[in-house]
C-alpha cells in the first residue's frame, strides 16, 4: 500500500473495532511479517503465493471465529516455543487454543 504499511492499517482497524476479524493477504513471506501481524490482532496471514489454494479455507476459518495460519507457520511457532527458557514461560492464545509455552 502506498504510503502506509499493512501493520499500520491493521492497528487502526483493530482500534476502531477490536472484534473485526482481519485476514492479511501479503506479498511478503510469512517469515518476515506473519508473527508480527498476528500479535497485532490479525486473525490470519496468507501469502499471495499460497492464496490460490488456501484463500477460501482461510476466509471461512476467520469468518467462523478462528485463526488461520499455514502449517509451515504453525511449525515455526512450535519451534520457537520449544526454544524458550523457563524464564520465558507464558500462556498465549496462538493459534486458537490456549497453549502453555513451557512444560
Amino acid at each position: 500500500m502506498p504510503g502506509r504499511s499493512g501493520l499500520e492499517i491493521l492497528t487502526e482497524l483493530k482500534k476502531a473495532n477490536s472484534d473485526l476479524p482481519v485476514l492479511i493477504l501479503s506479498a511478503h513471506p510469512e517469515e518476515q511479517y506473519a508473527v508480527r501481524v498476528l500479535k497485532a490482532g490479525a486473525a490470519g496471514y496468507l501469502t499471495k503465493v499460497k492464496a490460490p489454494n488456501e484463500l477460501v479455507d482461510a476466509i471461512n476459518k476467520v469468518l467462523a471465529g478462528g485463526k488461520y495460519i499455514t502449517p509451515s507457520l504453525a511449525e515455526k511457532l512450535a519451534a520457537e516455543n520449544r526454544r524458550q527458557t523457563p524464564s520465558d514461560c507464558r500462556t498465549t492464545t496462538f493459534p486458537t487454543a490456549v497453549i502453555r509455552s513451557c512444560a
